[in-house]
């Protein structure tokens, strides 16, 4: 389960998190998905690794890249300096511009 911190701070914005669990990404999740977010760089070159055309590393992004486009800035990690609120800010605001993109793409 994630961090109490993490739930907390969710909770507080109206998101209940106490029950997601993470997962390996499998590689059948390429056809499943047509977008696949990394929180950070090494991930990112991970799924790169994996992807085995160039139709699946198109689908592959860096999740801060929506906020600040070029930085390829990682997520922060919340958990060593307490920083859950201001993450959770972070991850809010660059949802918004991923959903924006999306829509964008889909009209």
């Amino acid at each position: 389960p994630p961090d109490s911190r993490g739930i907390n701070v969710a909770f507080e914005n109206g998101i209940d998190i106490s029950n997601l669990k993470a997962r390996q990404f499998d590689l059948r999740d390429f056809d499943k998905f047509d977008l696949i977010l990394a929180m950070d760089k090494s991930n990112y070159s991970h799924l790169l690794n994996l992807a085995e055309n160039s139709e699946n590393s198109k689908k592959i992004k860096l999740f801060m890249n929506f906020a600040y486009p070029e930085t390829n800035m990682d997520v922060p990690d919340p958990y060593y300096d307490n920083r859950f609120e201001e993450v959770f800010e972070l991850l809010d605001q660059t949802s918004d511009k991923i959903l924006d993109n999306i829509i964008k793409l889909k009209s």
